[in-house]
């Protein structure tokens, strides 16, 4: 631990964004990024100011570089100057920035490198806001600890905790998001829940239902605004539009949500301070709103009123936002990055803005990246989208032998199927799987037959 005279950030303008993907946010962004390997090791690079990066020092990563002392990882997320991490064993790891107990330590002593968050075990997904931080247990509760002046710890109070209080007002929750001074919650019936502070004005201490959204499978709580994805692809947005974030071609703020224009068949939602990000069932990222960083990848610094289809990147599988920078991971594992990168959060090892996606070289095989054995077969599959009852089509001459449904994580989660018959396996899943992007391997001894498989 490592005690310090803290600076007061800037609360009110910081942008760190979660990455919307399934089961596990796998790249978190900020000023500083982070990966989680196949491996479940962890990669850093980028702001490391205040020790964010975990690894003893508090100087820039221009490049990935491994941190030896994280394993075990599933998911990552990033505060302002601070970083969290989300072990296999359900465990919170902390490090960096700690003015207002966001470490969730019991102390306001910063980190230089990753310490356990008091009194959180079974842990299943977790967030990152200016100064406050979020945790979402298995059972579907929600702890939260930090920073507390304007709500963002939901507990009916203002004042600061620097250990894990438990929101106890909220149903039950499968998904959390982190803004900067706000909070999005998605319970088991597709409702959203809100507190923080909100737009215009206002401080909601205990979380609300936001009304006028339902069916939601998806949520992100940006730098100014606040998304939610429903369950027939659409997006919604509400709060400062000035830029555009809303995506609907005005620039009128809204304290409503409206349905962001031009897009269809969603799977995924990510945003930065004022820009949103999302990624279509066909594998493509479309942006809108900001664009003084390039953080939109379409080669221009001026501000699009609509979503725009990013160029150059097919195939795309997760989708995250950072502080002024964007990361959309493919397929076949690869991290492609836009934006800002005055601090080398683009992991090029330069401090130049790139305009266009590039991919990030020299980093390690990614989490979402399945590994290739001996020959691997792109199935059709249908539906897909799906409900999670499918029916996929292999070679007839193959005898299917094993059937898996793998998370962005690479971890099985289902494996219940009915037995191949002429060229065709069908499977059931009985509802059992969240909405999110999948991967069907299927395999007849001898070679591995890999499909995506997109559920609402």
């Amino acid at each position: 631990m490592k005690a310090s005279i803290h600076p007061t950030p800037l609360l009110a303008f910081a942008a760190l964004m979660l990455c919307s993907h399934v089961q596990g946010q796998t790249i978190a962004a900020s000023s500083n990024s982070l990966a989680v390997c196949s491996d479940h090791t962890v990669w850093a690079w980028g702001d490391n100011a205040f020790w964010q990066l975990g690894n003893g020092t508090n100087s820039n990563e221009l490049t990935p570089t491994p941190n030896p002392s994280l394993t075990n990882v599933q998911a990552v997320a990033c505060g302002l100057f601070n970083s969290m991490f989300l072990k296999l064993d359900g465990t919170v790891w902390a490090c960096g920035f700690n003015a207002y107990g966001q470490l969730g330590t019991g102390n306001t002593s910063d980190s230089y490198v990753p310490v356990m968050v008091s009194g959180l075990t079974d842990i299943s997904a977790i967030a990152c806001g200016a100064g406050h931080a979020v945790a979402l247990k298995s059972d579907g509760t929600v702890r939260t600890f930090g920073l507390n002046d304007m709500g963002q710890l939901g507990n009916g109070t203002t004042t600061n905790s620097s250990l894990p209080v438990l929101i106890g007002t909220l149903p039950g929750i499968t998904a959390i998001s982190a803004g900067n001074v706000r909070n999005l919650a998605l319970d088991v019936n597709g409702n959203v829940w809100f507190w923080g502070i909100g737009f215009p004005s206002g401080v909601t201490s205990t979380p609300v239902q936001v009304a006028g959204l339902s069916n939601v499978i998806g949520i992100h709580a940006g730098g100014s605004q606040c998304f939610a994805l429903r369950g027939d692809g659409t997006v919604w947005a509400w709060g400062n539009n000035v830029q555009g974030a809303l995506g609907n071609g005005t620039t009128v703020s809204s304290t409503v949500p409206v349905q962001v224009s031009v897009l269809s068949d969603v799977v995924a939602i990510s945003g930065g301070a004022s820009n949103g990000v999302a990624l279509r069932s066909d594998g493509s990222v479309w942006t809108w709103g900001l664009n003084n960083d390039g953080q939109l990848g379409n080669g221009t610094l001026v501000n699009s009123l609509l979503p725009m289809q990013v160029p150059g990147l097919a195939e795309v599988a997760t989708v995250c936002a950072g502080a002024g920078h964007v990361f959309a991971t493919s397929n076949d594992g690869t991290l492609w990055g836009w934006g800002r990168n005055e601090e080398g959060q683009l992991g090029n090892g330069t401090l130049a803005s790139v305009l266009l996606p590039e991919p990030v070289e020299g980093l390690c095989p990614l989490a979402t990246a399945l590994p290739v054995q001996e020959e691997m077969f792109v199935q059709p599959m249908f539906p897909n989208p799906s409900d999670g009852n499918f029916t996929a089509h292999v070679d007839n001459r193959a005898t299917i032998v094993d059937v898996h449904i793998l998370d962005a994580t690479g971890r099985t989660v289902l494996s219940e199927w009915l037995a191949a018959n002429n060229g065709m396996v069908k499977v059931t899943s009985s509802g059992a799987l969240p909405a999110g992007i999948y991967v069907v391997r299927m395999l007849d001894g001898l070679r591995v037959h890999q499909a995506r498989l997109i559920i609402r």
